[in-house]
């Protein structure tokens, strides 16, 4: 066992000689690899936030776009019930207009087919009391040529109505 410590003492010079390289390995191994690994990893970490951050406020945009078309989307919708509900009315409002003016325009030719109608029977009446007058008188003319004491008895008969 001596034997095997003896063969592990340390010599003062290798150690330091040791110490020594391995601090200049140290040292290039950090400058030359460490430290730009470094470097890229805190890049690469810096554009990872960045893309997180990025996404976080599309998804903001994203979410309140999808409010914004909601919103325009029920807007569009009142607006068409609105429109609707105006056309309905106006369709209403046209169709009572039509309607009163077709009430109207009968009425109007239901009394001037009254007033022709009126005015026909006058025509025909006055022309009537013409015909039977005629024929009265006719009948009446005859009548007195055949009896003179009639037109007497017609004429004393006439003064007492009147």
């Amino acid at each position: 066992m001596n034997e095997l410590l003896d063969s592990l003492t340390i010599n003062g010079q290798y150690f330091l000689f040791a110490l020594i390289n391995f601090s200049i390995a140290l040292a290039a191994f950090y400058f030359i690899a460490l430290k730009p690994l470094g470097k890229t990893i805190a890049e690469r970490r810096e554009k990872i936030d960045k893309g997180l951050k990025h996404a976080e406020e599309m998804e903001e945009k994203m979410t309140q776009l999808e409010k914004d078309v909601e919103k325009k989307l029920e807007e569009a919708e009142a607006r068409t019930k609105e429109m609707l509900n105006e056309a309905k009315k106006e369709a209403r409002s046209i169709k009572d207009e039509k309607l009163s003016e077709a009430k109207s325009e009968s009425t109007k030719i239901i009394t001037s087919a009254k007033e022709r109608a009126a005015q026909e029977k006058n025509k025909l009446d006055s022309k009537m009391r013409d015909e039977i007058d005629s024929q009265v008188r006719k009948v009446l003319k005859e009548l007195i040529k055949e009896d003179p004491d009639l037109n007497k008895k017609i004429i004393d008969n006439a003064i007492e109505n009147i």
